[in-house]
């Protein structure tokens, strides 16, 4: 876990490690289950509403979401790209310009009971 003192030596998020999507990926995250999740977020919650989900820290906007944090995990920047992939197809925006990186951390099995 991150603590307050240290957010400022977090990196920012560079576009370029994002990975690029397949053509299924690109339809997966264009699927209307995907477009629906977008809508709920955006009608659901107001504009500066935060929240958690897994390793994202999201943030909703007028016209689209802000991310503002992302694990450091290949899993996590995949999903990024995929809600990159939904909220500009439907001519929404993905705000990636204050994303920080938070380290990833192994979580040890005995730590878990």
């Amino acid at each position: 876990m991150v603590r307050l003192e240290e957010w400022d030596k977090l990196e920012k998020l560079e576009i370029e490690s994002l990975p690029e999507l397949t053509k299924d990926q690109i339809e997966f995250a264009r699927n209307a289950k995907n477009k629906e999740w977008i809508y709920y977020q955006l009608t659901t919650f107001p504009p500066g509403y935060p929240w958690r989900d897994g390793g994202l820290c999201l943030q909703v906007l007028s016209d689209g979401l802000r991310l503002l944090s992302v694990v450091e995990h290949e899993y996590y920047f995949g999903i990024v790209a995929q809600i990159r992939e939904t909220i500009e197809f439907q001519g929404l925006r993905l705000d990636l310009s204050n994303a920080v990186v938070i380290p990833y951390e192994e979580i040890e099995e005995e730590s878990l009971n």
